[in-house]
């Protein structure tokens, strides 16, 4: 099973070619792909590992679904929502410290599950 991941922005729609920059800026070795009908983009290695899934940004117009599905983001405003995974272990760790620098690149939170 995978690590989940959201991250949510009060902002505008983030760019998709930030995530780029921020998956480069962390380790240029990675390839991106996208899966589903570009529902997704995925970070992995040329030999098969994937080290980071994320899903296109949805628009939250009320901000009670966002406390209602996540309570702890306290977020009062509508807002962009991104699911993400990675897996658990080094590659998961990669994938969840490219998230955070997606996330701070505009202003965003990411919330990581916790290992326990």
């Amino acid at each position: 099973m995978p690590r989940d991941i959201i991250i949510i922005t009060t902002r505008d729609c983030p760019d998709p070619h930030q995530f780029i920059v921020s998956a480069a800026a962390i380790n240029p070795d990675l390839l991106i792909r996208t899966i589903g009908g570009r529902a997704a983009t995925q970070l992995y290695y040329e030999d098969g590992p994937v080290v980071l899934t994320i899903s296109q940004p949805r628009h939250v117009r009320a901000p009670h679904e966002t406390t209602r599905l996540l309570p702890r983001a306290m977020i009062d405003a509508p807002c962009f929502w991104i699911e993400a995974w990675t897996p658990w272990g080094p590659h998961g760790d990669l994938g969840t410290e490219i998230a955070q620098a997606f996330a701070a690149s505009f202003h965003g939170t990411c919330m990581i599950e916790d290992p326990t």
